[in-house]
């Protein structure tokens, strides 16, 4: 790295009176709506929406496919007893179909917590060494220290120490915050490094982005909430996959019942499309709530 000013220090211009505080009151105020936003996205992800993805559709769902697949069964094997043995056997009562699919929802919901934990830990190993971190050395990394220092005095309390700094190859203007062993380190792109080196200020306000997440332990919480992601996409597919089985199950066994002299073809075509119709639209639910959920998770980070 080539040493450059140091600048994007000097004191801001004098303004009107009275101009510091109104700026500081609609600084207040953003900041306590942005707040206010993010506490009702965290609401509604955690309390409404991982809830409905991970245990309400798939227990609604396998209880639904429990008490369609055991009535196809039942009636088909009416359909192939003689007289009063047309009764067929015995089919499911409510108690048993939903206790059979309360167990199926809880063997989602444990593989939906095996995903969690291995997402989260391969967050953090992907912090820790998805990128080659270089320590900044020299003058100019004496520099760079200091200027982080600077801008971490503004943003966290007195007494909170301030990140490890690290740097990676990349031409491109990059922060990252992250939460390593060694403790909270702020990464900065080459590219980044020279533009704070040149005095843009757009280079220190990524900086100063960066740093507000780690003073709030941001990067923790990101990772929570893309294991929660994956963990809420991985029940969805089981739920797109079961839809996708139940539908193909209907069509095959209605197509022989459904072929009757009094029907024709005609009824049997109206049912493969009613049935494929139906498994369509409750299939599109899962995609939907997967983008919801992300959504959720963007507008929170």
């Amino acid at each position: 790295m080539t040493a450059g000013p140091s600048v994007g220090n000097a004191p801001a211009p004098a303004g009107p009176p009275g101009a510091g505080r109104a700026a500081d009151r609609i600084s207040l105020q953003s900041a306590a709506a942005c707040s206010v936003e993010i506490f009702v996205h965290q609401f509604l992800l955690l309390a409404v929406w991982l809830p409905l993805c991970t245990l309400v559709l798939p227990f609604l769902l396998f209880l639904t496919s429990i008490s369609l697949i055991d009535g196809a069964l039942a009636s088909a094997a009416r359909r192939g007893l003689p007289g009063d043995a047309g009764k067929g056997p015995t089919s499911l009562s409510d108690e048993q179909a939903s206790i059979a699919a309360a167990v199926l929802t809880l063997i989602v919901a444990s593989h939906a917590a095996q995903v969690y934990r291995r997402s989260r830990r391969d967050f953090a190993a992907a912090a820790a060494g998805s990128r080659r971190y270089l320590a900044p050395r020299g003058r100019n990394g004496d520099a760079l220290r200091a200027q982080v220092g600077s801008l971490w005095s503004l943003a966290a309390p007195s007494g909170m120490p301030p990140p490890d700094v690290c740097w990676f190859p990349n031409a491109a203007v990059l922060a990252c915050a992250l939460r390593r062993a060694q403790g909270p380190t702020i990464a900065i792109s080459a590219g980044l490094w020279t533009s704070l080196e040149s005095g843009r200020p757009l280079a220190e306000i990524i900086l100063q982005h960066e740093l507000a997440h780690l003073r709030y332990h941001d990067p923790a919480r990101f990772g929570m909430l893309s294991a929660l992601a994956a963990a809420a996409g991985r029940v969805l597919r089981i739920l797109l996959w079961a839809t996708a089985l139940l539908v193909a199950f209907f069509l095959l066994i209605a197509a022989p019942f459904l072929a009757e002299p009094r029907g024709g073809p005609p009824a049997l075509l109206r049912q493969e499309i009613m049935i494929g119709g139906v498994g369509l639209l409750v299939a599109s639910l899962c995609p939907l709530a997967a983008a919801i959920v992300r959504r959720y998770i963007g507008l929170i980070t």
